[in-house]
């Protein structure tokens, strides 16, 4: 019991060292909509695809929050920059057959991010 006590303490202490000398957290913080995160995607641009592709394109000619008139989908950006569903063209909702994925180009750039330096 009391190796396993040692080598617990042990590997705790090993965990914290390497976490205050990378400055990197093992676990990412929440998206915070309210934050900038930088990367390829536009961040007050929409982006959408297809549940069987991959692929990110943009969507929407106007920019987050002005082109959404949609409200579901809005406050759903607001709060976690993701939404499924259908937008039309001007950014109202349409029919929910087969809906896309949506989200905030700032969204999908704090998604990117493997690791979030402190």
């Amino acid at each position: 019991m009391k190796n396993r006590l040692s080598s617990l303490l042990l590997f705790i202490s090993l965990l914290v060292s390497a976490t205050t000398i990378t400055g990197v957290s093992a676990a990412k913080d929440p998206y915070n909509p309210g934050q900038t995160y930088s990367g390829k995607y536009t961040t007050a641009a929409l982006y959408y695809r297809s549940p069987r592709n991959p692929n990110w394109y943009r969507g929407l000619s106007g920019t987050y929050p002005d082109g959404v008139r949609c409200r579901d989908a809005l406050n759903h950006f607001m709060n976690d920059g993701k939404w499924q569903g259908h937008l039309n063209t001007d950014g109202s909702c349409a029919s929910p057959a087969e809906p896309s994925e949506w989200a905030v180009g700032n969204r999908l750039n704090y998604d990117a991010s493997s690791r979030v330096a402190r």
